[in-house]
């Protein structure tokens, strides 16, 4: 026994018993020997034995790891979703194991596989906004693996899902801008492929329908989601006539994108053009003037999602097949000066 951690083997050789005898000796298996388990717990505990956790998940056919897939960790809000899942498990025997795909399918289809290689017990996961295949979602799902998605779903991959109402916080951000006096609006909608990026759009046709204020989609440009991507917007929007009094984007760096080209082209914000952006990002209280935003609660959808991936892991896998369950968490408008 030199060197290294005592194992069970160095207990059994010294005992003059098997491996077999040590490990039920441990487990307190009730048909050992009872001086026979009373000197292997003795010897155990002399030698400072300790379990090998990874031999014993081999036994329980379980890693006690939960992937989280993110499309990018450096946004704030995932790395506030990652804190709530990370909360929710904190007080159980699981490790959460994070992989940022920087929103690139390739990329998230290699860290699916390296996480069923490594027999990880769940997935939780918002999917990538590109054009996509399903075979390695699929996969999970054929693999009977717990797969949670959040902020973002897929419809044709039936799983559990954490999301946020989309619809109802672009409805309500719209409405708002109607409130203060805003006619001509325009929205910096996301890819059709993620499911929040259709449902912001459709809440914000709908506020338009209901006061009369909606003549069609020329006013909605799909940009995308970042800061860079809101200033190319922007420049579209400052060359269309007559030129828009709002501006509602689909995520705060995008809305921020445009809010700072139309500053810096002489708009004076709000009196000429207000913004929304959606998500309330940190940096959103930083710009001048701060912007007007709709509040997603990454901690709270981390945390739901934390609890649900743990609840299927829990479950038997022909109950699981059958628990599906879709959490809708609400949005909070915050108003701030970037508003009339």
């Amino acid at each position: 026994m030199k060197g290294g951690p005592t194992t069970m083997r160095d207990i059994a050789i010294k005992l003059g018993v098997s491996i077999s005898t040590v490990s039920r000796a441990l487990r307190d298996v009730p048909d050992i020997n009872p001086e026979t388990k009373k000197a292997v717990v003795e010897l155990a505990e002399q030698l400072n034995y300790k379990p090998n956790p990874f031999a014993s998940n081999l036994v329980k056919n379980r890693s006690n790891l939960i992937g989280v897939l993110v499309p990018n960790v450096e946004e704030n809000f995932f790395a506030r979703v990652i804190t709530g899942i990370q909360s929710a498990v904190f007080d159980t025997a699981f490790n959460v194991i994070i992989a940022n795909v920087n929103d690139d399918q390739e990329r998230e289809k290699r860290d699916v596989e390296n996480f069923l290689l490594s027999r990880t017990d769940a997935l939780i996961m918002a999917p990538t906004h590109e054009n996509r295949d399903f075979g390695h979602l699929q996969e999970v799902l054929n693999r009977k693996v717990p797969l949670v998605f959040f902020d973002r779903f897929i419809e044709e991959v039936p799983t559990s899902k954490i999301v946020v109402d989309d619809f109802e916080g672009a409805f309500n951000a719209v409405e708002y801008l109607i409130s203060t006096g805003c006619k001509r609006i325009a929205h910096l909608a996301g890819h059709d492929t993620l499911s929040l990026a259709r449902d912001r759009k459709e809440g914000y046709r709908a506020a338009l329908k209901k006061h009369g204020l909606y003549s069609g989609d020329q006013l909605i440009l799909t940009s995308g989601y970042t800061y860079e991507e809101g200033v190319m917007a922007a420049r579209k929007l400052i060359a269309s006539t007559p030129v828009p009094d709002a501006v509602f984007g689909v995520s705060d760096r995008v809305a921020i994108g445009a809010m700072n080209e139309f500053q810096r082209l002489g708009y004076k914000v709000p009196d000429e053009v207000s913004f929304i952006g959606f998500t309330n990002e940190p940096v959103a209280e930083m710009v001048s003037p701060p912007l007007t935003t709709v509040e997603q609660r990454a901690h709270d959808i981390g945390r739901e999602a934390g609890k649900m991936a743990l609840k299927l892991i829990n479950q038997s896998r022909a109950k699981r097949e059958h628990a599906i369950e879709t959490i809708i968490l609400k949005t909070r408008l915050i108003v701030r000066g970037s508003t009339r």
